[in-house]
């Protein structure tokens, strides 16, 4: 009766000429770092082009995201929401001064559903560069979701939408911390959230905690996060994955390559990927690059490359939108 409820629902969008779905803006964290008597001083800017697309549907009909009423101006939300982080983080921020610029380069998700019996999955990117004197640094987050309605389409907006949306920003917001301002949270505080993540009997939200770990800009937090990686809940691993980037731990690379290899999860295996461009030591770097020479090996021999399979068209999508290659270079 349920696969029967989502397939009429499913049948009933499909009919129309879109689906929309509306985000909430992220809400700050509730954790202070230590240390954080830094002040953090910009001007914002946008680089989004015009024609740039916020919502891409690899589906018959579009999604358009909306900020409320209106359709989402993702520069505003990435302007306020990244001030506001990083105050609620305890730092001192002006958005006016011309120390530091922050240009909000980009923000994207793909939308992707086989049937109406499958999971709507979204790919969501986001990129903010950061130039201080001669100093350039690219801040990036990658967050994969998937979600089967049951009742309404309308269940698909926090998980896939909301939530990877206020990831991106505290991502990017831990990164410029990490690289600016060096708060961290208290080794306190992340024994109580490894605690309260191993002592949780559900998955819940605790796969949050587990990116807080992550955003925490303290290396006694990657023992736990090594063990999370091996989690049975997807979401878990996946936070785990990523957090492990975010910290730049290069003793993680072994073990993120390994992933890569043996992991029948995509997510698993493209959430590695993610974590050592991150990371980006030599033996990280030399991975990856081998890795986007034989994904565009593998295409060039499609008989159609207008068909490219999907797991091949977006690993090739991620190198090139997380790590910056190109089939020109």
């Amino acid at each position: 009766m349920k696969r029967l409820c989502v397939a009429i629902i499913v049948l009933f969008a499909l009919s129309g000429c879109s689906i929309v779905t509306k985000v909430n803006r992220p809400a700050d964290s509730s954790n202070a770092y230590i240390n954080s008597d830094n002040n953090f001083d910009y001007t914002f800017k946008s680089d989004i082009k015009p024609e740039h697309e916020y919502s891409v549907s690899e589906m018959p009909i579009p999604v358009i995201i909306k900020d409320g009423k209106e359709e989402l101006d993702a520069a505003d939300v990435f302007k306020e929401s990244i001030k506001s982080e990083l105050t609620a983080r305890g730092f001192t921020v002006d958005d006016a001064s011309t120390k530091n610029t922050v240009t909000f380069k980009d923000y994207q998700v793909i939308s992707n559903r086989v049937s109406g019996f499958s999971p709507m999955v979204t790919l969501t990117f986001a990129r903010v560069d950061v130039v201080s004197g001669d100093q350039h640094h690219s801040y990036k987050s990658f967050v994969k979701r998937a979600k089967v309605p049951v009742w309404s389409m309308n269940e698909l907006n926090e998980p896939c939408y909301s939530e990877p949306l206020s990831l991106s920003i505290k991502t990017i917001a831990a990164q410029i911390n990490r690289d600016f301002l060096h708060g961290k949270l208290p080794d306190e505080k992340v024994a109580e959230l490894v605690a309260h993540i191993d002592q949780s009997q559900t998955i819940g939200s605790t796969y949050l905690d587990v990116y807080e770990l992550g955003f925490s800009n303290n290396k006694t937090a990657i023992p736990a996060l090594k063990k999370y990686t091996q989690n049975k809940h997807e979401y878990i691993r996946l936070a785990a994955i990523s957090a492990l980037g975010t910290l730049q731990d290069e003793s993680s690379v072994a073990m993120l390559i390994n992933i890569h290899k043996d992991s029948n999860m995509w997510q698993d295996r493209a959430m590695a990927i993610k974590s050592l461009i991150d990371i980006n030591n030599t033996e990280a770097k030399s991975y990856v690059d081998s890795l986007y020479q034989t994904l565009m090996t593998k295409k060039s021999k499609l008989k159609d490359p207008k068909r490219i399979p999907k797991e091949l068209r977006w690993n090739i999508l991620l190198l090139e939108k997380y790590g910056n290659y190109s089939s020109e270079a």
